[in-house]
């Protein structure tokens, strides 16, 4: 690997451990603990309305209102693995500096 590669290697590894550094704060702070409540609670929501009104919703309907679930959780995944990640992505970074430059 030459020397601009590692660096290029290593400014991406620092730019992702930047991303997840600050969800992982934001998991780890009561309004992010709120945050998730409140995003599991509209997925709530939303399970109520597929379970009440499954028989007379349009396909649109019924579509979108699992588009909507499927996003809620999906940022409540990220949130909620971001701790583990930015492990993940440190230990990508001292792998990423201890290459050999050619």
């Amino acid at each position: 690997m030459t020397k601009e590669e590692k660096q290029d290697k290593t400014d991406l590894i620092k730019a992702e451990l930047s991303r997840v550094s600050s969800i992982s704060a934001l998991e780890n702070m009561e309004g992010g603990q709120i945050l998730i409540k409140k995003i599991m609670s509209d997925v709530v929501s939303v399970v109520d309305t597929l379970r009440l009104k499954y028989r007379v919703l349009t396909m649109q309907d019924f579509t979108s209102l699992c588009a909507e679930m499927d996003s809620k959780l999906d940022l409540v995944k990220t949130i909620k693995k971001s701790t583990k990640s930015k492990k993940q992505a440190q230990e990508d970074l001292k792998l990423a500096l201890l290459e050999p430059e050619e």
